[in-house]
């Protein structure tokens, strides 16, 4: 068997599911179901409050981001949920746009942007295989675990090239499918699935080269979720030259130049 037909095999098996899937699945969520595989809950993982207010956030996701991006730089939130991350980019930027293509995500982003006052962001509805956007529109595009779930995935990237600035950075949060308890909350999630077949740095570096200019590729220790400092304390020993396990933190951190 040819490695393109393996590959398609595996796809087919562990490929993200389809858009509108996606979409049933998050505004489930949103409106308050059960799913038994995230025992965080939507408020864990979906509150914007509470990831402003995050160690782990402010020392792994917003030191992390912050000298990458300028006072009056127009940034995309590529896939921005429910706003999550809104409030946190807000300030470092002159003009912030999430776009989503969830309903149920872009109502309650809107949400988020009246309750932290955010006069310089706005959202919009739209695929990221067909963004609503000129060519060249922003001087950043920030994806924070977004691509492992898009069902076009080679499309969605050629769109986020063509919108970015030809100078402009993409800088995205993946994640690392090498932690052993991400790897067993992808198990019982079938949403996440897509994380076996991308979520390593070498299918990173296959993704985005001929296309960018990979200026960082590392691992990162952003957990988004659960706040508890135990997990702060553990993503600050992994990090530790010295043991050399930075290949066990949860996220893999891409920091990109538009070739």
């Amino acid at each position: 068997m040819e490695k393109s037909e393996r590959m398609n095999g595996w796809r087919r098996i562990f490929g993200p599911p389809e858009t509108e899937k996606t979409q049933s699945y998050y505004a489930g969520l949103m409106k308050g179901e059960v799913h038994k595989h995230h025992p965080w809950g939507k408020a864990a993982r979906f509150n914007s409050e509470k990831a402003l207010r995050s160690p782990s956030v402010r020392k792994y996701f917003t030191a992390k981001v912050a000298p990458l991006l300028g006072d009056a730089d127009r940034v995309l939130d590529a896939g921005c949920g429910p706003g999550t991350f809104l409030p946190a980019v807000s300030p470092l930027c002159g003009e912030l746009v999430g776009v989503d293509v969830s309903p149920a995500f872009v109502m309650e982003s809107h949400s988020t942007v009246a309750r932290f006052g955010l006069r310089n962001t706005t959202i919009v509805q739209g695929k990221t295989e067909a963004l609503p956007f000129p060519a060249s529109s922003f001087d950043v595009v920030l994806v924070v675990d977004v691509l492992h779930h898009l069902y076009r995935l080679e499309e969605s990237v050629t769109e986020l090239k063509r919108v970015l600035k030809p100078d402009g950075r993409m800088l995205v949060f993946e994640p690392n499918i090498l932690n052993p308890l991400l790897s067993l909350m992808s198990i019982l999630d079938r949403n996440e699935w897509g994380s076996f077949l991308l979520c390593r740095k070498g299918a990173y570096t296959a993704l985005f080269e001929g296309r960018f200019r990979i200026e960082a590729l590392e691992y990162n220790g952003l957990v988004i979720g659960p706040d508890q400092p135990l997990f702060l304390k553990m993503a600050d020993l992994l990090n530790r030259p010295a043991l050399r396990l930075r290949w066990l933190n949860p996220k893999i951190f891409v920091s990109l130049k538009n070739a």
